[in-house]
């Protein structure tokens, strides 16, 4: 069994730039030239989202996005757990919430 949390509003761990620099390093990558804008911070959206934005923002020809969305969404995670060290250095758990219920 694999359990998998996905945190899109950094409710449960803070990376700092982190996430940010892998944004950068991906889109880089896959679009051959580093990006001019990232996505907003704390916004909520789901990774897939979010990189449609990153190319949207950084103009990406239109008929190109959905093409190169799906190739960074896919190499988002090696990069990511490319920098495994530094997230265990620099990441930071959040407090849990609790409600009553």
């Amino acid at each position: 069994m694999i359990l998998v949390l996905w945190d899109i509003d950094r409710t449960l761990v803070y990376t700092g730039d982190i996430d940010r620099r892998v944004y950068r390093e991906t889109f880089t990558s896959v679009v051959g030239r580093p990006p001019t804008a990232l996505p907003a911070r704390g916004t909520g959206v789901t990774m897939p989202l979010a990189v449609r934005e990153l190319l949207r923002v950084n103009h990406v020809p239109e008929k190109s996005v959905e093409t190169l969305a799906d190739r960074i969404v896919a190499e988002l995670p090696d990069r990511l757990a490319g920098h495994r060290e530094q997230l265990a250095t620099e990441g930071v758990i959040m407090p849990v919430s609790r409600r009553s219920t």
